[in-house]
């Protein structure tokens, strides 16, 4: 590698890839969980509270539509992941 002076140095040393938490509770973990815990209250709550069917629809519904969003989320930081862990990304030289 030389540059315009004429600088025939080693290239710099590959950048260090990020490690993602393994192991501990992260986002995605947390979100999975929690939108569990949301999906059984959701499914207990009309025997609990003795709803009419309009109610139960209702419910199930909404949680439909934030288990949606959640799944959406989630893929994006699978693929979050996968980018972090592609040392590939990480080892190139900085322009």
């Amino acid at each position: 590698m030389s540059t315009a002076s004429g600088d025939t140095s080693k290239p710099p040393p590959p950048r260090p890839v990020p490690q993602a938490a393994v192991g501990r509770l992260n986002a995605g973990r947390v979100a999975a969980y929690v939108t569990a815990a949301g999906g059984l209250c959701t499914a207990l709550a009309p025997v609990i509270a003795g709803l009419d069917i309009t109610s139960t629809v209702g419910l199930v519904g909404g949680f439909g539509a934030v288990a949606a969003v959640v799944v959406k989320w989630l893929d994006g930081w699978t693929k979050y992941e996968q980018d972090v862990r592609d040392p590939a990304k990480y080892n190139e030289p900085a322009p």
